[in-house]
């Protein structure tokens, strides 16, 4: 759940200490979040989006070959796209 899907919770607490509690426990938002909140430009970082695709694809890859027929489930699409 994101901090936007807590507001209207937060917002009936009775008092000010059960708001704090609740609130410590919410993540904030992410510096490319606030950016994008304020209509700025976003900075793109090329290595961190070519490690993310290759993580998830190797993930993928990974949860294919357990399945009883891994080529079915994509098992050499998810290993190409990790390599």
């Amino acid at each position: 759940m994101g901090r936007t899907a807590w507001d209207p919770f937060i917002d009936k607490l009775v008092t000010k200490e059960e708001r704090h509690y609740i609130t410590l426990g919410l993540p904030g938002p992410k510096l490319d979040q606030i950016r994008e909140i304020l209509g700025m430009t976003l900075v793109v970082d090329p290595k961190e989006i070519t490690d993310h695709i290759a993580s998830t694809a190797h993930k993928l890859y990974k949860q294919a070959l357990a399945e009883p027929i891994p080529e079915l489930a994509g098992a050499f699409k998810w290993a190409e796209l990790a390599l």
